[in-house]
C-alpha cells in the first residue's frame, strides 16, 4: 500500500441574503490579485480537537469574512478535486438572515452581486476560478441538493451505495456496470 496523500478540505459558499435572493455574496482577495471568490474558507483536520463539520466550518468562515451573524446553510452544490494543490472543494449554499455585509483586511471588498454582474467579472478576469462561475451558474439554475438529504443518506449508510443504471444508447455500458 502506497502512502496516502492528505487533502485540504475547503468550504466556500454560494451565499445569498434573505432581503436580496436575487443576489450573492462575493469577496475580494488582494492575495489573488484582488480577484472575487466566494467566501468560505478551510476545514483544519488535523487541529479540529471540536470535530468541526464541514456546515458549521462554512457558517464560521462566512461570518468571519462577510460580517454575516445569522446564516443558515441549506444546500450542497458539489465537490471539486483540485489535484495540484491536493485539495477538495465541498461547494455549499446559504442564506443569510441578519447581518449587514462589510470589508475587513483579508477582504477589502464584499459585495452582493447579481448572476449579471458575476458573469461580467468572470468575462473581465476578475473571478479567483472558473469554479465560481460554474456554481453559481449551478445556484442561479435551481441545480441544489437539500443539505439534510446529504446528511441523511451520511448517517444512515456513512459509505453510501449508489446504483449506476446502463446508459439506453450505448453499445458498451452494459459491460461497465
Amino acid at each position: 500500500m502506497g502512502e496516502r496523500v492528505p487533502f485540504e478540505i475547503s468550504c466556500p459558499v454560494v451565499m445569498s441574503h434573505l432581503y436580496y435572493p436575487d443576489r450573492i455574496v462575493l469577496v475580494e482577495e488582494p492575495k489573488k490579485g484582488y480577484s472575487f471568490n466566494l467566501p468560505g474558507g478551510g476545514l483544519d483536520i488535523s487541529a479540529n480537537k471540536n470535530a468541526e463539520t464541514i456546515f458549521e466550518c462554512a457558517t464560521r468562515e462566512v461570518q468571519e469574512e462577510t460580517g454575516l451573524e445569522e446564516v443558515v446553510i441549506a444546500g450542497f452544490l458539489g465537490i471539486d478535486q483540485i489535484k495540484r494543490a491536493d485539495k477538495l472543494h465541498i461547494t455549499l449554499a446559504g442564506m443569510a438572515i441578519s447581518g449587514d455585509i462589510h470589508s475587513s483586511a483579508q477582504h477589502p471588498t464584499v459585495k452582493l452581486a447579481t448572476l449579471d454582474e458575476v458573469e461580467y467579472l468572470n468575462d473581465h478576469g476578475r473571478l479567483r476560478s472558473p469554479r465560481v462561475i460554474n456554481r453559481v451558474r449551478q445556484y442561479f439554475s435551481g441545480q441544489v441538493y437539500p443539505a439534510d438529504t446529504i446528511l441523511q443518506i451520511l448517517h444512515n449508510d456513512p459509505y453510501p451505495t449508489i446504483k449506476r443504471q446502463p446508459v439506453q444508447d450505448s453499445p458498451t455500458s452494459s459491460t461497465l456496470f
